[in-house]
Formats: C-alpha cells, structure tokens, sequence
C-alpha cells in the first residue's frame, strides 16, 4: 500500500556492478511501479500539510491572478476565456471586427454584440430585472427594461426621445409627438371625469354632442359660446352672452352678432321649414325689441297681435281687423 514518496526513496532499487544486465533492469522496472504508485497517492491527498509556508505563499500568489486562456486562428479569429475571482469573460472576435462577448458575474449576466460598423446590443440579467439597449453607429439608443413591478420602452435620438412605461396601476407616455391610427376607444372617457382638452387643439372634423356648453370670455361681462371665423382667423359672428347690472337692473343678454370688416357686412337670416316663433314670455319685462338703423320689411300673408287684455289686431290684404272686424 501507498505511504509516502519518502519510502519509495528509502526502497530505491540496487542496482549493483554484480548484477547481470537482466536483474538490473528488471529491479528498475519494480522499483518504477512503485514509485508510480506512490505519486498518485502522493499528488491525489495534497493538502496545506504538505507545503511549507513560502512554498504556499507562492502557489497562493499564482492562483489569484487571472486565468486567461487564447485560442487565435489563422483566419483573424480570437476567441478569450478570462476568470478571475469577481467575474468569468468569454469574448469571441472574427477578422471583420465583429465581437461578441460575455461577462457573468455573481448578481448579473450581460452578454453584449458589437459589429463593424459600431452598432452594439447589450443585454443585461439581474435577479429582479431584464434589459436590453440596441445603439447604432449613429447614437440612436433603443432601450427595453422589464422589472418585477414595471415595463419601460425608450427611443432616443439626441435631445428628442420617446418613453412608455406601464406600471401595475397605471400607463406613462412621454414623447414630443403622439399620433394614433386607426380606431381608438377611451372606455373610461364615458364617464365624467376629470380630461381637460385645450380647443386650441381641435382644428377640423365634426363634433356632435348631446349637450354643448362653451364658455370664452371677451370682455369683462361678455362671453362667446359659438364663434365663426374666416381663414385670416377674423371673427365673423358669433352666439354671446352679456351679463350688464345697473341699478339693480338685470340685463342679461343672449345674441347672434355678425363683425363688419371694411364694405363687409355679413348677414344673419334665419330661415325654417315650418314656423319661426319670437317669444318672451316674462309679464313685467317680457318684451320684445325691433330696431333697425335704416327699415323694417316684415312680409307675410297677414300679420296677428294679440294684446294683454284678449283684443286681436290682424294686418289683412284688405286693411286693419280688429277682432276679425274691419277698422281700416
């Protein structure tokens, strides 16, 4: 049985000038088994016991440095395995420039392309995160990152860039411009809420609603509800509403106004297939006013007044009726 390297110098054969040739060869090769025996031992049970404290210090010394292993090809090709005691690096690198390498550490994994070009994907693993960053040539940067508790999608481009971020209880977008095409439904919009659209931003298309209220002030008590205006953004006319107390005198007024620019002076008509009714129907203050800075044309088949009092006035083709009775 195997003891130390010791014995097997101590059992060195003999290899005297008595021998014959054939017994001295035949004792070197005993004694060479044994002494293979003996290595295998000997190296398969080292430990510190078996060094002394400079000889330790020295193999110490060697196995901390990095361990790096080469295998270059006659193409260009390259391929580097380094390992030192905070991270493992694999790199391969071909005749063209391109590069792929990975570097694996205790808390994160990334592994990372490079072409000739200049353009680089880089992925990174963590325990509680994955990421991914695409960079061009240019300095265009793609970027995806998932977490536990978040998505984030990113595309910079110089000073401009774009970011979405879903989180579990909500979506952020950031970006100059947002476009959307196609067929967009905001289901909690159904609801009343709190959205705030600037009409600033409400240029074209048709707007139907059940009910309509708009409120721009122009003046001190004057505020535009529905304003018309030409393509030089001059008002044309518009429905307003004024708000006057003087005196405790209440007067409220709710118009439809047209703006005169130079000979320009637009119209308001006021037209229907059926019937037009002007009514005010307030007993002290009902009234209702008709002025005119040049004439009047009132055109009908007859014209009707009816006063307080139940006493009908009618205008016919053959003079005045009061009550249905002729007096003109």
């Amino acid at each position: 049985m195997p003891t130390s390297l010791l014995d097997a110098d101590l059992k060195f054969a003999n290899l005297g000038k008595k021998q014959d040739l054939k017994s001295r060869v035949d004792g070197m090769e005993s004694y060479l088994y044994q002494l293979l025996e003996q290595l295998r031992y000997s190296f398969g049970n080292l430990d510190r016991t078996n060094f002394n404290d400079a000889g330790f210090a020295e193999i110490t010394g060697i196995i901390n440095q990095p361990i790096i292993a080469e295998i270059k090809g006659i193409d260009g090709q390259l391929t580097q395995i380094t390992a030192t005691s905070a991270a493992l690096t694999t790199r391969v690198e071909d005749a063209e420039g391109n590069i792929t390498a990975l570097y694996q550490f205790a808390d994160e994994i990334t592994q990372q392309v490079e072409d000739a070009e200049g353009n680089i994907a880089t992925l990174t693993i963590q325990a509680n995160s994955l990421s991914s960053r695409v960079t061009s040539a240019e300095g265009s940067i793609t970027t995806l990152t998932q977490s536990v508790d978040s998505i984030a999608l990113g595309v910079t481009n110089g000073s401009t860039s774009s970011t979405i971020r879903l989180y579990k209880d909500g979506v952020s977008i950031s970006s100059a411009t947002v476009r959307f095409t196609g067929v967009v439904t905001f289901s909690d919009l159904e609801n009343s809420g709190n959205t705030v659209i600037n009409g600033d931003n409400i240029t074209t298309g048709t707007i139907r609603a059940v009910d309509y209220v708009a409120v721009g002030q122009i003046g001190d008590n004057d505020y535009s509800v529905f304003a018309v205006e030409d393509g030089a953004d001059n008002r044309i006319g518009y429905i307003g509403y004024q708000f006057i107390d003087e005196d405790d005198n209440y007067a409220d007024k709710l118009w439809i106004r047209t703006e005169a620019f130079g000979d320009w002076k637009p119209c308001i008509k006021i037209e229907a297939a059926g019937r037009v009714s002007l009514e005010s129907t307030d007993v002290s203050d009902g009234l209702i006013y008709m002025r005119s800075a040049n004439a009047i044309t009132l055109s009908a088949d007859h014209f009707v007044q009816i006063e307080v009092n139940g006493t009908e006035w009618s205008f016919e083709e053959d003079g005045l009726h009061k009550n249905g009775a002729k007096v003109l």
